[in-house]
């Protein structure tokens, strides 16, 4: 019974210590603004490579959604669109309105979080493509 008790503590102690590590680290806007790139580490390979070469998107300070796209003569295709948040709580969420739908660009892209870092995952022609801040500092 003691054994018991002592496990349930534990368990309880260590739900209550994740729960303040993943609230210390919320994720707001200040968190959001900056450059995605493909995370090749969810899928490996050729596709996941040259995926990362060619798209990336920038979220900026005045909600302006900006999709790049690499052209074959290294030139780049630029879609505009803006970012319209729609919760204001961490995390907080948002929407993507483009004037012209794009087949790579998800309007309501999903968050996937851990303790310290974030994703954002798009639903495209090309299946999931998995999105992380760039910058390296919080992403």
């Amino acid at each position: 019974m003691k054994k018991f008790v002592f496990l349930i503590v534990i368990f309880g102690s260590l739900s209550f210590a994740a729960k303040v590590i993943y609230n210390y680290f919320p994720i707001t806007k200040s968190r959001i603004v900056g450059i995605y790139t493909i995370d090749d580490s969810f899928y490996p390979g050729k596709n996941a490579e040259w995926q990362k070469a060619l798209y990336s998107f920038e979220i900026t300070s005045d909600d302006k959604f900006i999709f790049r796209e690499k052209l074959a003569d290294s030139s780049f295709r630029t879609t505009l669109g803006t970012v319209h948040y729609y919760r204001n709580s961490s995390p907080i969420l948002f929407r993507i309105v483009l004037s012209d739908p794009h087949p790579l660009v998800d309007e309501y892209p999903s968050l996937y979080r851990g303790n310290r870092k974030f994703y954002y995952v798009f639903e495209s022609k090309f299946g999931n493509m998995f999105y992380r801040k760039s910058d390296g500092n919080d992403s």
